[in-house]
């Protein structure tokens, strides 16, 4: 049964005790009788329908019935109606929080979802932006490699021109040397 359906009932239900208990000693007239048992049994079951703690439940409404007919024993039929009536009315309203309590555990989900696929998304930001970081680092250390090899072919040269230089030098000093003798 779903929630509209469990409310309709108890609606139903609650509707059917009011009318019982305004009969008044409607303990005599069998119909009533067999309806407000029909009620009762009706009630327990939803009660163990819709609560994780129905025996608890079902326990505390026969002590709170024990309890009215202690109290006013001489319209036990009357305060045992009450009770129905009230457990009913308190059955729809823990239905009503069950409701509340499943609305905002789904928008909880929801939102736990939304998070998780935050974190996901972050992370996948985060390990682009590494990959770039490392990436442009890479880059960063080949353009350097290549000015080191250009710096090492530049004094590569340089001693090349140095030797040629001294070469020139040397081929001038004997043509100088051979011009003087």
């Amino acid at each position: 049964m779903k929630t509209e359906e469990y409310n309709k009932t108890l609606d139903e239900l609650i509707s059917s005790t009011e009318k019982i208990i305004s009969k008044g000693a409607w303990i005599n007239d069998t119909d009533d009788l067999d309806k407000f048992r029909e009620i009762v049994v009706k009630m327990k079951q939803l009660i163990r329908d819709i609560f994780s703690n129905s025996n608890e439940r079902i326990k505390d409404y026969q002590e709170s019935i024990k309890i009215a007919v202690r109290r006013n024993p001489k319209d036990s039929y009357l305060e045992e109606g009450k009770v129905v009536k009230r457990y009913l009315i308190s059955i729809k309203g823990s239905l009503k929080l069950i409701g509340y309590t499943e609305i905002k555990e789904n928008k909880l989900d929801k939102l736990k979802q939304k998070v998780e696929e935050k974190e996901i998304e972050a992370e996948r930001r985060e390990k682009v932006a590494e990959t770039k970081f490392y990436g442009a680092a890479i880059e960063i250390i080949d353009r350097l490699r290549d000015e080191l090899k250009n710096n090492n072919k530049i004094g590569q040269d340089i001693l090349q021109i140095k030797n040629e230089l001294s070469e020139i030098k040397r081929v001038m000093l004997d043509i100088e040397e051979k011009f003087k003798k």
